[in-house]
C-alpha cells in the first residue's frame, strides 16, 4: 500500500503476472516514485498509482492491504489511525498483511531491533514493537490476528482479518 520506494510493489508484481497493485502514499512521494521505479510494460499497466493521506482514508475494496515497516514510524494512536482506515476501506473477506521487525520479548539479545527502537523514538515519535502490542493493535483497530510468519531477512508477517 505504502510506496515508499516501491521495490516489494515491483517484485510482487514480477512474480505474480495476475496481480493487480495499488501504490499509495502521500502524493509527492507517489510522483517521485512514479519516476524512479522503472517497470516493464507488463508491470507497469498492473500498478497504479494513487496520491492521499492514510491518516484520511485509503483507497477501497482490495482483497490485499499491505504496510511494510509503516506502523513503527508511529506512536500507538497514529497507528490505530492507520489501522482504523484500513479497516473501514476493507471488504470483509480482504486481509492486512503488516510487516515489521518484532522487538524480543529480551532486547538485549537482538540488538539491531533494540537499536532501531531507539532510532524510531528518537526521529519520529514511533517505536519496535513486541507481537503482543501488535496483536492489541489490530485487536482494537477490528481485525484478528491470523498469522505470523518470520522471513530470512528478519521481517515478521503478521497477516490478519477483519474480525
Amino acid at each position: 500500500m505504502a510506496a515508499g520506494g516501491g521495490t516489494l510493489a515491483a517484485a510482487m508484481l514480477a512474480t505474480n503476472p495476475q496481480l493487480t497493485v495499488t501504490l499509495f502514499d502521500l502524493p509527492h512521494v507517489i510522483e517521485h516514485t512514479r519516476h524512479e521505479l522503472d517497470l516493464p510494460p507488463g508491470q507497469e499497466s498492473r500498478c497504479h498509482w494513487t496520491g492521499g493521506d492514510f491518516f484520511s482514508a485509503v483507497p477501497g475494496d482490495a482483497e490485499l492491504y499491505l504496510l511494510k515497516s509503516v506502523l513503527h514510524d508511529w506512536d500507538s494512536e497514529k497507528c490505530l489511525e492507520i489501522l482504523g482506515h484500513c479497516r473501514t476501506a476493507m471488504p470483509g473477506d480482504a486481509r492486512l498483511l503488516v510487516i515489521e521487525r518484532l522487538l524480543s520479548e529480551d532486547p538485549v539479545s537482538d540488538t539491531l531491533v533494540a537499536r532501531l527502537d531507539i532510532h524510531m523514538m528518537a526521529v519520529n515519535g514511533g517505536r519496535e514493537r513486541r507481537l503482543v502490542e501488535y496483536r492489541d493493535l489490530l485487536d482494537r483497530s477490528g481485525f484478528s490476528l491470523h498469522s505470523v510468519s518470520n522471513s530470512k531477512s528478519g521481517f515478521t508477517i503478521l497477516e490478519a482479518v477483519p474480525s
